[in-house]
């Protein structure tokens, strides 16, 4: 009986020992896994420049340098995985948090936490009208502080 006991209280100890170390591994481990990483262009001049242009839209980045995207365990530079995924600015949108719509008809302002991204993230993704027949729907990419800028979504 008492041999029994000791069995139990063995292998609970050891059982209770491995879920310990795979939670501190998991904790470790990730701060390197983040959907969205972000290089800042520390020499920003408050411009937007063209970052990816196909017949659909236009992508413009603002004050980074570098964006890159993790899509099952893979890393990509923004860029390349949107020439080769129709759905890649879907992809990014889904993976940040929806603030609000702002007056034009319907442009939208999502930001993206440290949770999500290295440093954080905005994306404002437009839907103005340019003339009878033509909506912008040009995105716009760039630090967590970026702002909606009288130029964008013209």
């Amino acid at each position: 009986m008492k041999n029994k006991n000791k069995n139990r209280i063995l292998i609970i100890i050891v059982v209770v020992v491995i879920i310990s170390i795979l939670v501190v591994w998991g904790f470790l481990n990730r701060n390197n896994s983040y959907e969205i990483e972000i290089i800042k262009d520390n020499t920003c001049r408050d411009i937007a420049k063209k970052y990816y242009s196909d017949d659909n839209v236009t992508v413009y980045s603002y004050c980074l340098d570098s964006i890159k995207i993790k899509v099952d365990n893979e890393k990509y530079e923004l860029k390349d995985y949107l020439s080769n995924h129709s759905d890649g600015i879907s992809y990014l949108i889904s993976r940040l948090d929806y603030i609000e719509t702002y007056k034009d008809v319907g442009t939208k302002l999502y930001r993206g936490s440290q949770k999500v991204s290295n440093q954080g993230l905005t994306v404002i993704a437009c839907n103005s009208i340019i003339d009878i027949d033509k909506i912008n729907n040009d995105i716009y990419i760039g630090p967590i502080d970026m702002d909606y800028k009288d130029y964008f979504c013209k």
